[in-house]
């Protein structure tokens, strides 16, 4: 049991492959919902991209989710997808089905962050 426990606390790293190329750096409070475990959590978006997004969950610690199904909604919009690696910045989310590239450049444009103001 203890074992069990101290897996959830040990992160995966994400890997960095060729289909992140083109996230864009944003902060959009937003939800995740795990339909599976009837769990919603509260949190931001910090990278968006047709394929993917960066979430962290608004919590101390991070649980290794990986393979969980997930539906994140952002600016009302549901966007089903899976949990593909957890890592010290949070959940690497890929889409079930990409969003569309100006939709994603929409969502960092309206909850962009100014790197200037970033200390």
């Amino acid at each position: 049991m203890l074992n069990a426990i101290a897996d959830k606390f040990r992160l995966r790293r994400a890997r960095r492959d060729q289909s992140r190329i083109g996230l864009r750096s944003c902060c959009i409070v937003t939800r995740l919902s795990l339909p599976e475990r009837n769990i919603v959590l509260d949190g931001v978006v910090l990278e968006i991209g047709s394929e993917w997004a960066l979430f962290r969950e608004a919590a101390i610690h991070l649980f290794d989710r990986s393979g969980e199904s997930v539906m994140l909604m952002m600016d009302g919009d549901p966007h089903a997808g899976r949990i593909s690696a957890t890592d010290e910045r949070g959940f690497w989310i890929i889409f079930d089905e990409p969003i569309d590239d100006s939709r994603a450049r929409d969502y960092a444009l309206r909850h962009g962050v100014d790197p200037v103001l970033v200390i």
